[in-house]
């Protein structure tokens, strides 16, 4: 919502219901709440909603009123939802929402992401100690959410099985959605085995991923060697994120002689190579050493694609 259509547009009924719900709960702060505000005009809490949003991007809104945005991360809520999980009733269009570093149970998480399975595009639950379980039930629950466009998971401490659950166990994950299009999960050391189940999706046609956000996973030759074989198959992925790990001088040349085969067949054929849709392949800090930098650089047919650091 634009600070224009803050001050002329008015919040739907049904989702000042469910703010007011928030608000009382402690969820919410808008500006004017005292401690004795007990029962709110609407007019009144609309005019402060707007007013909390036009500074606060926290709440935003559709041009019919509905509630399309909510973040609560941060809150430390670790005993639990404070509201009733009912109020998620109120807001039928709600399209993207923050629960990262709240530190909620992973059942808490789990109820209300599956209260919104039918609507929510952005989900973002990093920081939340979700652990491998935390990559099962969600690997259950993507499959399910049939317009999820961007998953958040980063620093969960998934590590290999709870990133291998979150792609691809048997039935879900990551690989039932072709809707996803990009995966933030940096900070779970998920390692070469995650690193692998990851590249599995880049192999399959079905599949939409466009970026994949892996920085300081552990992921070492192996998982490098993984995501360079999956690329001359990949028809969509622009950006990959790899900074922070340890992919050493032998994980760059796979990646070198990937894309180097795909330029070479480029060449040959006049047409693009299949996988050349990689722009962006950001491996700073990864123990590559300078001229294994510059051959990858090369490759990509960037000097900078590959971070500026690496190249001085």
């Amino acid at each position: 919502m634009t600070d224009d259509s803050s001050s002329t547009l008015t919040v739907h009924e049904e989702c000042l219901k469910g703010l007011k719900v928030l608000k009382d709960h402690g969820l919410l702060k808008i500006p004017g709440d005292e401690p004795s505000n007990e029962d709110d005009d609407d007019d009144d809490l609309t005019r402060r909603c707007h007013a909390w949003t036009s500074a606060n991007p926290s709440l935003q809104f559709d041009q019919d009123g509905y509630l399309v945005l909510l973040d609560i991360g941060g809150k430390r809520l670790h005993r639990g939802f404070p509201a009733p999980m009912e109020v998620f009733a109120h807001f039928t269009r709600l399209h993207t929402i923050n629960l990262a570093g709240t530190d909620l149970p992973l059942a808490q998480v789990m109820e209300i992401l599956n209260r919104l399975v039918n609507q929510l595009e952005g989900v973002f639950v990093g920081g939340n100690g979700l652990r491998v379980q935390g990559g099962v039930k969600l690997g259950e629950w993507i499959p399910l959410a049939k317009r999820l466009r961007k998953l958040d998971v980063r620093y969960n401490d998934l590590e290999g099985d709870g990133m291998e659950a979150l792609c691809c166990q048997q039935g879900g994950g990551l690989q039932e959605n072709p809707s996803v299009q990009l995966l933030y999960a940096e900070g779970n050391q998920i390692g070469d085995k995650g690193a692998k189940a990851i590249a599995s999706l880049l192999e399959q046609d079905s599949l939409s991923l466009q970026g994949l956000f892996l920085g300081a996973n552990q992921i070492g030759p192996a998982g490098a060697k993984a995501f360079a074989s999956a690329l001359s198959q990949n028809k969509t992925l622009t950006k990959l994120y790899l900074e922070g790990n340890n992919i050493r001088l032998e994980g760059a040349n796979a990646f070198s002689d990937a894309l180097e085969a795909m330029n070479h067949s480029n060449g040959a054929t006049g047409t693009g190579a299949i996988g050349s849709t990689l722009k962006h392949l950001f491996v700073d800090n990864n123990n590559i050493g300078k001229e294994g930098s510059k051959r990858l650089a090369k490759a990509l047919n960037s000097d900078t694609a590959i971070g500026e650091s690496l190249l001085e």
